[in-house]
């Protein structure tokens, strides 16, 4: 009953309220003065420094090289590795002892050419560490002439 009356007294001053209101146009609004244009003359464009030619191109060609060479011996482990799976489905009990050396084998030989991999790949890098100190010696001595 309270609320009722409340609401009786209450809907109309909302709606006296809502018809008194102006909106902001954007007439009505201060103008800002921002000041001059910028001009394109005005602005200061940085360009990247050349660089000269990387002399460690033929590094990471090599670098490059030895990973396409792995790559290429990891696709043939597993080529050999799904066919001898497959030839031990359908194995007898004899051959497929046989097959399982055969597995261990081609194993044993990815593990070796895996550690070579990684042997080339360490040597490698430490050629490019040794080319990259040398440049940055060359530099430091470029700089204090």
């Amino acid at each position: 009953m309270q609320n009722a009356k409340l609401m009786k007294t209450i809907l109309p001053v909302i709606i006296a309220l809502s018809f008194t209101i102006s909106f902001a146009r954007a007439d009505d609004l201060p103008l800002v003065d921002l000041g001059d244009p910028i001009r394109v003359a005005d602005l200061e464009v940085r360009v990247r420094p050349e660089r000269p030619d990387r002399p460690n191109r033929e590094r990471s060609a090599a670098v490059k090289e030895v990973l396409d060479q792995f790559k290429a011996k990891r696709s043939e482990f597993i080529a050999r590795q799904r066919d001898l799976a497959r030839q031990l489905k359908g194995a007898s009990e004899d051959d497929k002892e046989a097959v399982r050396e055969k597995i261990r084998q081609n194993r044993a030989a990815f593990a070796e050419a895996k550690d070579d991999f990684h042997d080339d790949l360490k040597s490698a890098t430490e050629k490019l560490k040794d080319v990259g100190r040398k440049l940055h010696e060359e530099r430091q001595g470029s700089r204090r002439e």
